[in-house]
Formats: C-alpha cells, sequence, structure tokens
C-alpha cells in the first residue's frame, strides 16, 4: 500500500502546483493598453514589436505581455478626475454613425465599427469623430502598416456586414468584464479577440505620464490598441530621450522616453 501511495503522490503534487500557480500563458487574443497583465501571469518579459501588415486581431494575434518593471498587476498612478464618469452603464454598445469620410490610401482593408454603451453617450461625447480623426491621420497605422482603415455603419452592421475590429467606448465595469482575465481594475483598456476597449474614465481623465495634455494622450491611447488588433505587441523605450513607440506601455511608464502618441515614432 505505501507503494501505492507513493506512485499518486508525485502526480497530485504536481498538479496542485500548477492549480495554485495558474498558467503562465495570457489568455490568446487578450491584450490590454497598461497593465499587460492576465490574472493568472506576474512580471513576465516585454515582448517585441513584430512586423508591420500583421494580420488583423481576429485572425489571431501574439498574447500580450508586460514589461518586468511594472510588477503583478499593479494600476498606474491615477490623476485627479477631471470630471465624472458613470462606473457601470448598461453593459451594451452599440454602434454608431462615424462623421467623416475614409481616407484615400489604399492597402489591406480594415473595417471598423465604432460603438458606445448605453449610459455613456455624454461621457464619450465626439469619442466617435476623434476616434476616427486618429485612425485616418498620416501619422497613424494607416501610413505605419500600409492599411487602409474602412468605416461600418450601423445600418451595415444591422444587415450582417462584419467588421474586423469594434472600437467600443465603455464603462470602466464593461471594461473590466469584457477585459478579463485581463485585469484592467477600472481604469485600463485593452484589446481582446477584435475588441477594442477603451475606458471611458481613461479617455475623460488621461494620465500622469502625459500630464495636462489630454488630446495626445487620446491618440496614443486609440492608437495604441488598434495595434494590438493589427498584431503588434508591447515595445519598449529605444532610449533615454527618444520618442516612445506606440506599442510602449504609456500609461504605466515612459522609462525614459518622452512621450510619442503616433505609430509614427516621433511625430
Amino acid at each position: 500500500m505505501r507503494v501505492t501511495h507513493m506512485r499518486w503522490a508525485v502526480p497530485l503534487v504536481a498538479m496542485g502546483l500548477l492549480a495554485g500557480c495558474g498558467s503562465t500563458q495570457p489568455e490568446p487574443n487578450a491584450q490590454d493598453a497598461d497593465s499587460g497583465q492576465p490574472a493568472s501571469v506576474t512580471n513576465s518579459a516585454s515582448a517585441s514589436t513584430p512586423a508591420a501588415n500583421s494580420s488583423p486581431a481576429t485572425s489571431g494575434t501574439k498574447s500580450a505581455t508586460a514589461a518586468s518593471t511594472a510588477g503583478s498587476n499593479t494600476t498606474p498612478p491615477s490623476p485627479t478626475p477631471k470630471a465624472a464618469v458613470p462606473d457601470a452603464g448598461t453593459g451594451r454598445t452599440s454602434p454608431v454613425n462615424i462623421p467623416g469620410a475614409d481616407s484615400d490610401r489604399t492597402g489591406r482593408v480594415v473595417r471598423y465599427t465604432i460603438e458606445i454603451e448605453g449610459g455613456l453617450e455624454e461621457a464619450a461625447g465626439d469619442f466617435p469623430a476623434q476616434a476616427h480623426r486618429i485612425l485616418t491621420d498620416k501619422r497613424g497605422w494607416e501610413t505605419k502598416d500600409g492599411v487602409h482603415f474602412v468605416a461600418v455603419s450601423p445600418e451595415q452592421r444591422a444587415k450582417g456586414e462584419q467588421a474586423d475590429i469594434r472600437i467600443m467606448f465603455a464603462s470602466p465595469t464593461h471594461v473590466d468584464r469584457m477585459c478579463a482575465p485581463m485585469r484592467t481594475n477600472g481604469r485600463l483598456s485593452c484589446h481582446k479577440n477584435g475588441k477594442v476597449m477603451i475606458n471611458a474614465w481613461r479617455w475623460v481623465n488621461g494620465a500622469e505620464t502625459y500630464g495636462n495634455d489630454l488630446d495626445n494622450y487620446r491618440i496614443y491611447l486609440v492608437s495604441h490598441e488598434v495595434g494590438h488588433s493589427l498584431g503588434h505587441s508591447h515595445a519598449g523605450c529605444p532610449g533615454n530621450g527618444r520618442p516612445a513607440p506606440v506599442m510602449l506601455q504609456q500609461t504605466l511608464r515612459l522609462s525614459g522616453c518622452r512621450p510619442s502618441p503616433w505609430p509614427v515614432t516621433g511625430s
């Protein structure tokens, strides 16, 4: 009986260790803006940015990881709130009309919607127009990756037309739920399975790394998350005083770089 007990003890102990520590791999296609930590991961190494013209997230992307200096599931210092943002909305997002025309650039077509969570309309303000301008700016991903963003209207969606990425303006509660197992802690945004989740609190209040420069921080926030949807992973700072790559987790830290919100570095 003692021999039998020992034969089973080692596998059971090993199984217990795995269950206690959790998997060291984040959920596929789950990539966040700035925490970089899935619920089961601590102190993972920073990933390098892939080559341009990667496939959209809907066809699969590398898992997000965090710089080792981020610590375990850390939330960055929060700026003084500039305006009240509902902690929760209806929990459902709906496509909205996107002001402005698509650019006249050519390239691999990436179809997208912009959606607003119910109850967040006031906080969103002109978010659809700003997001559209960011996507079509010559300093953005259209230039960097040779893609062409094509807006999908609510009417087109209602007729069954699909989008490669869905850019969602959502409450902290809804972002936390949709981004899980990533820990966004009510303050961070994420990308997961073709969904770009923009945290309303962060959009309204910005980040300490950008100080009072809310306009440029918003450019960074949209560009960073859309970058994940195009297949890009997190990047590190290339050197003190140099412009930060847009895939650097700039809400958490600048690591010696200076803020730089556009995919075309230094713009």
